[in-house]
C-alpha cells in the first residue's frame, strides 16, 4: 500500500490550497494507470 501525505500548501499570493492540490495528486495517479482506494482529508 502507497499512502501519500501532503504537508499545508496554502497559499494567498499563489491561489492554491491544499485541498485542491491533492485532488490533482490523485487525478494524476490515475492518469497514469494507478488506482485510488481512499482520499482522506485529514485536519489537525
Amino acid at each position: 500500500m502507497t499512502i501519500i501525505g501532503l504537508d499545508d500548501t496554502d497559499s494567498r499570493e499563489r491561489g492554491m490550497c491544499t485541498t485542491y492540490l491533492a485532488a490533482r495528486v490523485a487525478e494524476a495517479v490515475v492518469d497514469r494507470g494507478g488506482r485510488i482506494h481512499d482520499r482522506l482529508l485529514v485536519r489537525l
